[in-house]
């Protein structure tokens, strides 16, 4: 039965059967519809015959006042007859066979003297009455009606049985037509025909012109004639109505039936169009945006100052004749640069605090880049790339020193090892007996020098604790005189030995600074060591201790003995020593350990040269 069905044959009959059901259905519902409009179901088939005729005469009331009035009186190929009577004269005019039926008039018509129908009071022109004749003497559409509402009136029932089988028929059978559309009976795929190809919306033209004119028909209430070509061209387009319905049936399995359509085409045109034409907008904005952000500030500035001006100078060019014109642009000229102006100092002012903050060494605080445009939003990037940059050779930075600080540490730990074994064994050396003086002389070298690298490696220690930070400082109030006396006390032998002769000045109050007395007494031998070697012979030396300002200021003063040709930030560099000649010992790590130690403790060691006069300047608050 599939098979079948799926045949042409199978398709012609299930097309015939459902377009015949379609027709029933649709009949049987319009002849109920009518019936009951003429009263078949609930009056007597005397009263819808008179129904019909009653209609019948009041459409023709226009045509027999025409006659009438034309001198056209014969009715004999006529079932109804009539008189018109001019109410102003009272003359009566008379179909041929009205006086038979001078008192059988049924409807009356009143017309003005323009012969249009009248339905007030008073003011007829004519009067005209019609009537219908006896046993309807002549074969005519009056016979033929009243006969077919007899007809009618025997099978009224029947439709009512008739429309509803139809309608359910119809919908099975149309469902089985779709099923099968586009299907045939050799496999179950699909199959589209010629047909099939067309633009559904062309295929849907045909329709749509049926469905307006019967519209426009129906709405100008055209005769019987053409109703009939009407009632012709519905039953051509019910199949072609099934033929559309098959199509689209047969698109819907292919997915086809919308994109396969005029006005599909149209969108996609559309859509390509505009998304072409938005590509190029966009292009467009691209390159001029990229060209904004390549231009320099100062140009921008200047075009945005030369649009406003334009703007603002067009706008005075269209007020100028009206002064509330004016003042209203003046106010909605300064309700839009007001704002900008304040939103871009407040874009400078962030940038400058981060500014600021970076300046600082606040590193961790970056600007925030939300709501900036253009070069504002560049610059903080900048800004942050800044920091980043600085935070990253920071830590870097500091992994170095803290790897160098473990290797110095660790090395010197494997040289201490065996240099102090040396050292126990030159001093074992030292205390033998022995005449050869050799041996006495070659034991104090090596004693001498074992000693020399021992310190070295302390201070090579030491100065990469303090470098790296990991330095232990324990501090407490100190008393600034006693690091003063101290140190002179301590190195005024050796000062003398040298030929130098120490002068120490102390302030009349008590100096107190938070500082470890151990660190503090390091530095100080430094700088006193520093002053015992390289100091000029004959010369005075200074160790001052004065208050400035909140600080404890010590400063060591000497004359050198030999030409500084190096600056400062040269001497407080690791192994660099004034002595260039290295006739002197020393491993020039004097005044960066005491630098670094000073700031670890929050103080500061500074360096200022004069010609040949040395000055190390230490300052720590005062508590």
């Amino acid at each position: 039965m599939k098979r079948f069905l799926r045949s042409v044959i199978g398709k012609t009959l299930l097309f015939l059967l459902c377009a015949l059901s379609i027709i029933a259905a649709a009949g049987s519902a319009l002849a109920a519809a009518f019936f009951y409009d003429y009263g078949l179901y609930v009056k007597t088939e005397q009263y819808s015959a008179d129904i019909y005729i009653e209609r019948q005469m009041h459409s023709r009331a226009d045509y027999f006042l025409n006659r009438a009035l034309n001198g056209d009186n014969s009715d004999i190929n006529e079932n109804f007859c009539w008189r018109l009577t001019d109410n102003d004269t009272k003359k009566e005019t008379l179909s041929s066979s009205a006086e038979k039926h001078a008192d059988s008039f049924t409807r009356s018509y009143e017309f003005t003297e323009d012969q249009n129908r009248y339905f007030g009071e008073g003011k007829a022109k004519y009067t005209l009455e019609i009537s219908l004749k006896e046993d309807l003497p002549v074969r005519d559409d009056i016979s033929l009606g009243v006969k077919a509402i007899r007809i009618c009136y025997r099978a009224r029932y029947a439709v009512l049985y008739i429309a509803p089988a139809a309608a359910v028929s119809a919908v099975l059978l149309f469902v089985a037509l779709m099923s099968v559309s586009g299907r045939r009976p050799e496999d179950d795929e699909l199959h589209m025909g010629p047909l099939n190809r067309l633009p559904f919306d062309i295929l849907m033209l045909p329709n749509f012109v049926y469905l307006a004119v019967a519209v426009e028909i129906f709405g100008s209430g055209t005769n019987y004639g053409v109703l009939i070509v009407l009632g012709v061209f519905t039953l051509i387009e019910i199949a072609v109505f099934l033929g559309t319905c098959m199509s689209a049936a047969a698109r819907l399995k292919e997915g086809t039936l919308f994109t396969n359509t005029v006005f599909w085409g149209m969108i996609r045109f559309l859509q390509n169009t505009f998304c072409s034409f938005g590509s190029l907008i966009l292009r467009i904005l691209r390159f001029l945006g990229g060209f904004l952000r390549e231009m320099p500030l100062v140009w921008k500035t200047i075009l945005l100052l030369l649009g406003v001006g334009l703007s603002e100078l067009f706008a005075l060019y269209v007020g100028v004749y009206s002064y509330p014109n004016l003042a209203a642009l003046w106010f909605f000229s300064r309700l839009i640069v007001f704002p900008a102006i304040l939103y871009v100092a407040v874009l400078m002012r962030r940038l400058q605090k981060s500014g600021e903050r970076l300046a600082k060494g606040d590193l961790g605080c970056l600007t925030d880049t939300k709501g900036m445009f253009l070069d504002f939003k560049k610059h903080g990037e900048n800004l942050n790339g800044i920091a980043g940059a600085i935070s990253a050779a920071v830590d870097e930075r500091m992994k170095s020193e803290r790897m160098k600080t473990e290797l110095i540490t660790n090395v010197s730990h494997d040289i201490k090892t065996p240099l102090t074994s040396i050292i126990n064994y030159t001093e074992l050396i030292s205390k033998e007996k022995t005449e050869n003086e050799k041996i006495i002389e070659y034991s104090q070298v090596l004693s001498r020098q074992s000693d020399k690298l021992k310190r070295l490696i302390d201070d090579l220690v030491e100065a990469s604790k303090a470098q790296s930070g990991s330095l232990e400082i324990i501090k407490a109030p100190c008393d600034a005189e006693t690091f003063v006396t101290q140190a002179a006390g301590e190195y005024q032998e050796r000062l003398d030995a040298a030929g130098l002769s120490l002068i120490v000045r102390m302030p009349d109050e008590k100096l107190t600074v938070m500082a470890d007395g151990r660190r503090m007494m390091r530095i100080f031998d430094n700088l006193m060591n520093n002053i015992e070697k390289y100091a000029l012979e004959g010369t005075r030396v200074y160790l001052t201790l004065e208050k400035v300002g909140r600080f404890a200021l010590f400063s060591f003063k000497n004359t050198s003995r030999d030409p500084l040709d190096m600056t400062e930030e040269e001497l407080m560099e690791r192994f660099t020593r004034g002595d260039e000649s290295r006739h002197t010992d020393g491993n020039g790590l004097g005044l960066s350990i005491a630098k670094s130690i000073a700031e670890l403790m929050g103080g500061s060691l500074r360096i200022e040269i004069d010609g040949d006069l040395f000055k190390a300047l230490l300052s720590f608050p005062v508590v």
